[in-house]
């Protein structure tokens, strides 16, 4: 799960993956009210949205 931090990243529980809160918003915003499909392949790799119409890629950033 991924919550705003305090520091302007969105952030998960645990020793999770951080993304800019802004880009991670605009991701969302461009896939539209589609069903998403999220992967992440660990804290180092890219996060990756997908819908039928969008894929947007967001790199991790340091906490």
């Amino acid at each position: 799960m991924l919550v705003p931090g305090p520091d302007g990243v969105a952030v998960g529980d645990g020793d999770g993956v951080a993304v800019n809160r802004e880009f991670l918003l605009e991701a969302l915003d461009a896939a539209g009210p589609a069903q998403l499909q999220l992967a992440l392949d660990g804290p180092l790799g890219p996060l990756v949205i997908r819908s039928p119409r969008v894929l947007s890629l967001l790199m991790p950033v340091r906490r």
